[in-house]
């Protein structure tokens, strides 16, 4: 994670700092817009350590939104079971219409924005509502973290 921060330290953006080896990266600024800034940490991943990887983003402010606006009430096993697929662009409403509400019976999601909520009743290992499942469904890129992990970010970024 040190040479991940140093890396993206390197390539222009402020403020960087990284949560765990969970592969998120904060930063207060950088060259460009929301895309632009995508694209300088992907390539700098790839030219850094010799693999290209999806970048999606969100600002504190959205990152907190999606705490905030997060639909479901965590089951026994607590808010770990509670997670949000952040996807690079709004999925169209046709795509998500399509998709099959009934197909991971203990699980619940919604679509809220640009944003995936999911309820994993039994844990996302269990769970047949897979980040491919909703990427191919949606023609999206997604990253997704629980609640928990969410709310380190914001504590730490």
């Amino acid at each position: 994670m040190a040479d991940l921060r140093a890396a993206c330290t390197a390539a222009g953006l402020a403020e960087v700092a990284t949560y765990i080896q969970s592969g998120n990266v904060s930063f207060d600024g950088g060259p460009g817009d929301e895309s632009e800034c995508a694209d300088l940490i992907a390539d700098t991943i790839e030219s850094t350590f010799g693999f290209r990887v999806p970048v999606v983003l969100r600002s504190a402010a959205e990152l907190r939104a999606a705490v905030d606006a997060h639909p479901f009430e965590p089951p026994l096993e607590g808010e770990k079971m509670l997670h949000v697929l952040f996807c690079d662009r709004t999925p169209h409403p046709q795509a998500i219409a399509a998709l099959d509400p009934g197909r991971s019976p203990d699980d619940r999601w919604t679509v809220i924005g640009r944003d995936i909520h999911v309820r994993y009743g039994k844990g996302s290992a269990r769970s047949k509502l897979t980040v491919d499942w909703f990427e191919k469904g949606l023609d999206v890129t997604t990253t997704g973290r629980n609640l928990l992990t969410v709310r380190a970010i914001l504590e730490t970024g």
